[in-house]
């Protein structure tokens, strides 16, 4: 006797709660909502249309639900795009890159050294160096001193060397070795180009009177392109010898 009556009563506690549930739902409905867990009533009214219905207007059914509800739209809040800047925040702007300036020459032997005592011609510098007052430095290769000629009495000391050619790195160590910096130096080279570059380093070294030979030892190319008619120390039938 007890199990028909706790059957009873658990039918009649079901029913109370599905009424419940039914009612709590339709008060929902009126305000336009949904039980949580559960789908809006035309959705579920759809779905059970479809279940009965054959596979081809099941499908059909689906494809006009899809493409008549609206596709929902990100809320701006959780979005994040576009980006939204308030008022008074400062404003990004990009990086700007300046180029990196060259480093300044730290060797002596740089070009564009500039200052040096000036140009001066063959004939006065053999004049000054004949008379004790100046030393000629001739700062061409030793192929050049040997097979082309070299001035009597000159220093030479290369300004660039080997094969390839590269600078002299001690071009003024040996300067100094062999010229005093209170003295009247004359560079001479073959046409007055790596001398001019050896008279500026040494006015950079601390030598107050460097001078440049202009024309060099062979001067420019002619019409003929050969050299030592035009301009420079053999152009002007100054002194000079070969080995």
């Amino acid at each position: 006797m007890l199990q028909p009556i706790a059957l009873v009563g658990f039918a009649a506690h079901r029913r109370v709660q599905a009424e419940t549930v039914d009612v709590g739902a339709q008060a929902l409905a009126r305000r336009g909502l949904a039980p949580r867990g559960t789908a809006p009533r035309h959705h579920l009214v759809a779905g059970a249309r479809a279940e009965g219905d054959p596979p081809g207007q099941r499908r059909s059914l689906q494809r006009s639900q899809r493409a008549s509800s609206p596709s929902p739209s990100p809320s701006p809040e959780c979005s994040g795009w576009p980006p939204t800047r308030s008022a008074g925040s400062p404003s990004r702007r990009p990086l700007a890159f300046s180029p990196t300036p060259p480093p300044s020459p730290t060797s002596p032997l740089s070009a564009g050294v500039d200052g040096y005592a000036g140009e001066i011609s063959p004939t006065d510098a053999w004049k000054l160096a004949s008379q004790g007052q100046a030393t000629i430095v001739d700062v061409r290769t030793a192929e050049e001193w040997f097979w082309v000629g070299q001035v009597p009495g000159a220093e030479t000391i290369e300004w660039v060397g080997g094969r390839p050619q590269a600078p002299n790195e001690r071009f003024l160590e040996q300067l100094e070795a062999r010229v005093a910096r209170d003295r009247k130096v004359l560079f001479l080279c073959r046409s007055g180009a790596r001398s001019l570059a050896a008279a500026k380093a040494a006015t950079r070294a601390g030598y107050a009177s460097a001078w440049n030979i202009t024309g060099g030892f062979e001067g420019p190319l002619d019409d003929h392109k050969h050299r030592g008619k035009v301009a420079g120390w053999q152009a002007d039938g100054l002194p000079w010898e070969q080995s």
